[in-house]
C-alpha cells in the first residue's frame, strides 16, 4: 500500500464556538467552545488515517500557534511533518448556531520558498515511487520557484500527483498531470468561465471532480462526464471538511485500487453527506 503526503502550505489553529442565537452588534456567549487544527491536507490526512491507510499531513507551523497546532495533532494520533517558520501560525473562529455556520480567519501567514523547498526535500527522503502526494487549500505566496520545485518533486521521485488547490495555483497545476484533480464550483468558476465539458477537455488530470456543497457536483475520466446530486439532509449541516472528506475517499481509492471511477465519487459525496449532519470534522 502506498504511502500518502498531503500537504497544507495555510494550517490554521482552528476555535469552533457553539451558540444557541447569534446576534450581530451584540455580546455573543458560547455554550460550547473547543479547539482544532484545521486546514485542507490536515484534515484528508486524519480520515485517511481513520480509513487505515499511512498518511503523514505535512504541515508549515510558526510561532506559538503552530506549537499549539503540532500539540494537538500529536494528541489526536495525526501523524505529521512539521517544517518551521518564521511566521506566526494563522488562526480562526467558526462560529455555529441553530441556523447557520460562519467561519472567520486572520490573514494567511507568509510562505517562502525556502520553507516551501525544504518540505519538498523532506518528502523526497521519505517517499518511493507510487507514493502518493496531494496538494490541498491555498498556497501562499505562489511562485515559480514553488511551481518548479514541487514538479521536481514528482518527477525525481515518481509519485502520483493529486490536487486540489485555487488561485494561482490552480493556473499552473490544472494543465500539468495529476490523477485526482478535485475543486470546488466557486473556484473553478473564479479560474474559468468555460464550461465544466470544456474544461475536462482541457485537464490533464486522470479524474476530474468539481463539488458544489448541496449542489448538482460534476466528474470526468478522460472523455466521459457525468453529474452527481448529493443526498439532502434533514435536518443541521455542518459543512465544514466536507470537501475534504470528499478528496480523502478519491484519494483512499486510488491507493487501494490505483484509479478513480464515477462510483467512487458517488460513495465520496455520500459518506460526505452523511458526515455533514453530524458535528464536528471526520478523523479527530
Amino acid at each position: 500500500m502506498p504511502k500518502i503526503f498531503t500537504l497544507t502550505c495555510n494550517l490554521l489553529a482552528q476555535h469552533t464556538l457553539d451558540f444557541k442565537e447569534i446576534r450581530f452588534g451584540e455580546v455573543n456567549r458560547a455554550q460550547a467552545s473547543e479547539f482544532c487544527v484545521g486546514g485542507k491536507g490536515v484534515n484528508v490526512a486524519a480520515a485517511l488515517l481513520k480509513f487505515g491507510l499511512d498518511a503523514t499531513a505535512v504541515i508549515f507551523s510558526g510561532g506559538r500557534t503552530g506549537e499549539r497546532c503540532g500539540d494537538f495533532l500529536s494528541e489526536k494520533g495525526i501523524k505529521f511533518l512539521p517544517v518551521k517558520t518564521a511566521f506566526e501560525t494563522r488562526s480562526g473562529f467558526v462560529c455555529r448556531d441553530e441556523n447557520s455556520e460562519t467561519s472567520f480567519f486572520t490573514k494567511d501567514a507568509l510562505l517562502t520558498d525556502a520553507d516551501f523547498g525544504i518540505a519538498m526535500s523532506e518528502i523526497s527522503k521519505r517517499a518511493e515511487s507510487g507514493d502518493i502526494l496531494a496538494l490541498c487549500g491555498s498556497v501562499p505566496n505562489w511562485t515559480n520557484a514553488k511551481f518548479s520545485a514541487l514538479k521536481a518533486l514528482v518527477e525525481k521521485t515518481k509519485m502520483r500527483f493529486v490536487c486540489d488547490t485555487y488561485g494561482e495555483p490552480l493556473k499552473d497545476l490544472f494543465f500539468e498531470k495529476s490523477e485526482i484533480l478535485k475543486v470546488n464550483a466557486d473556484e473553478i468558476r473564479a479560474f474559468s468561465a468555460s464550461s465544466f465539458c470544456e474544461l475536462n477537455a482541457k485537464t490533464k488530470a486522470a479524474f476530474f471532480g468539481v463539488t458544489n456543497g448541496a449542489e448538482t457536483a460534476y466528474a470526468g475520466i478522460g472523455a466521459k462526464t457525468e453529474t452527481f446530486i448529493p443526498r439532502k439532509i434533514h435536518g443541521r449541516v455542518f459543512a465544514t471538511g466536507c470537501g475534504d472528506l470528499v478528496l480523502a475517499c478519491l484519494i483512499k481509492a486510488l491507493a487501494e485500487k490505483g484509479e478513480c471511477g464515477f462510483s467512487d465519487f458517488r460513495s465520496a459525496m455520500d459518506f460526505a453527506s452523511e458526515c455533514a449532519s453530524q458535528k464536528g470534522i471526520f478523523g479527530f
